[in-house]
C-alpha cells in the first residue's frame, strides 16, 4: 500500500470525537451529566461494587430515588465521561452501621470489608521502610542528643580556653611586668656592686689606715706610758696615814721616814699630796717626789725590809705606777696570788710578772 492510498484509507476513517457519517458529537453525546444517560453503565458499576454482595435490597418510595426508566441501547463507541460532568451520587449517612434496617426514603449504609490479615508484599516492603526509618530517626535522635552534649562540652571547653586564654594573659603581663622589674633590680644590682666595690677599696684603705693609726697609737701609748713611769720613778706612794684639814703632807712622810724606817739622812722632797678625789670614811694614799733618786730607791729598799714593822702599824709603801701598768696588773692579780700561795718568790717588774722557785734559779716571767 502505497502512502497515497494509506492516506485515503485514513481520510475515511472517523476521526475522534466524529461518527461513523463524519459528523462531530455534541458534548451530550459525548460526555453524558449524568448515569441516567448510560443506563448499562450505571447498571454495571453497582453490580462491581466491593460493597454490593454486603447490601440488602430495599423498596424505594420516593420517586427522586428510584431507578431511571431503561432507554434504548446506544449502539455506538463508549468514552469514559469526564470527572467535572459527573453528578455525586448522594446518599444519607446513617447513625449507626450495625445491620439496622432504615424507614422509608433511607439505604443501608455499606459496613467496612474487613481488614486483610496479610498486607501485600509492596505494603510490606513499605512498612519495613518505615521501621527501618524509624530506627533511623531514633538512632538520629540519639546522634542529635550526643551531638548536643558534645556541642555542650565543646562550648564549656571553649569558655574554659577563653578564661585560660584570659588567665594566660594576666600571667604574660605578670610575667612581663617582673621581667621589668627584673632587669630594673639587675641593673641596680649592677651600680650597687660597683658601688660596693668603691666602697671595698675604700674600707680596705680605711682598714688599712686605722691599722697604721692602731700601731701608731700603741707606739704612742707606749711611749706615753714610758714617759709617765720615767716621771713617776722618783715618786713613791704612802699608804695608811691619816687624812684631815689642813694637813702638811711633806711634814708626815718625812715623819714615817724618820720614826718608822729609822733613816737619819737629810731626805729631799720636791713636793707631796694626796692622791684622788677625797672619800668619806677612807684616808688616801700621798704620792711624794724625792728630789734624788738615790734617796727614792733607799727608802723603798728600807721599807720592803721592813714590811712588817710598816703593816704592824697599817702603813704601806710602794711604787707609783701608771694605769695601763696597773691594768695589766689586775689581769695577772690571779696568777700572782697562786704562785705566791705555792711558795714561789714572786714580784712585779713593771707591768710583768715574775716567779721563780728558790733563791737559786732565776725568776722568769709569767703570761696569761
Amino acid at each position: 500500500m502505497t502512502k497515497r492510498g494509506q492516506s485515503k484509507q485514513d481520510q475515511d476513517q472517523p476521526k475522534k470525537g466524529q461518527n461513523k457519517g463524519g459528523k462531530r458529537r455534541t458534548k451530550q453525546e459525548a460526555s453524558p451529566n449524568s448515569e441516567s444517560d448510560q443506563p448499562e453503565k450505571w447498571q454495571v458499576m453497582a453490580e462491581s461494587s466491593p460493597t454490593a454482595a454486603e447490601m440488602q435490597p430495599c423498596t424505594v418510595a420516593a420517586a427522586p430515588y428510584a431507578v431511571p426508566p431503561v432507554t434504548q441501547p446506544y449502539n455506538g463507541q463508549f468514552y469514559a465521561p469526564h470527572l467535572q460532568f459527573m453528578t455525586p451520587h448522594r446518599q444519607p449517612i446513617p447513625t449507626n452501621v450495625s445491620n439496622q434496617v432504615r424507614t422509608e426514603n433511607q439505604y443501608y449504609l455499606p459496613s467496612p470489608p474487613p481488614p486483610p490479615t496479610t498486607p501485600p508484599p509492596w505494603a510490606a516492603e513499605i512498612m519495613q521502610d518505615i521501621k527501618s526509618i524509624k530506627l533511623s530517626v531514633s538512632k538520629l535522635d540519639k546522634l542529635e542528643k550526643l551531638v548536643d552534649k558534645i556541642n555542650a562540652r565543646v562550648e564549656k571547653l571553649e569558655n574554659e580556653s577563653k578564661a585560660k586564654d584570659v588567665k594566660m594573659s594576666d600571667v604574660e603581663n605578670a610575667v612581663q611586668f617582673a621581667s621589668s622589674e627584673i632587669e630594673d633590680t639587675k641593673n641596680k644590682i649592677k651600680e650597687t656592686s660597683s658601688e660596693i666595690k668603691v666602697i671595698t677599696n675604700q674600707y680596705s684603705d680605711i682598714k688599712t689606715a686605722l691599722s697604721d693609726i692602731k700601731t701608731k697609737t700603741d707606739e704612742l701609748e707606749a711611749k706615753t706610758n714610758d714617759l709617765k713611769s720615767r716621771s713617776m720613778r722618783e715618786n713613791l706612794l704612802f699608804y695608811g696615814l691619816s687624812e684631815s684639814e689642813q694637813e702638811n703632807c711633806q711634814q708626815k712622810v718625812i715623819q714615817v721616814i724618820s720614826e718608822r724606817l729609822q733613816l737619819t739622812d737629810d731626805i729631799v722632797l720636791d713636793r707631796a699630796h694626796r692622791l684622788g678625789k677625797p672619800t668619806h670614811g677612807k684616808s688616801r694614799p700621798i704620792v711624794a717626789k724625792f728630789h734624788y733618786y738615790s734617796q727614792r730607791e733607799l727608802v723603798r729598799t728600807t721599807a720592803t725590809s721592813k714590811y712588817d714593822v710598816l703593816r704592824n702599824a697599817g702603813l704601806g709603801i710602794g711604787i707609783q705606777q701608771t694605769k695601763a701598768v696597773l691594768n695589766k696588773r689586775r689581769q695577772l692579780n690571779d696568777f700572782f696570788n697562786r704562785e705566791k700561795s705555792a711558795g714561789k718568790q714572786v714580784k712585779w717588774a713593771g707591768s710583768r710578772l715574775m716567779v721563780r722557785n728558790n733563791s737559786s734559779d732565776q725568776f722568769r716571767e709569767v703570761t696569761c
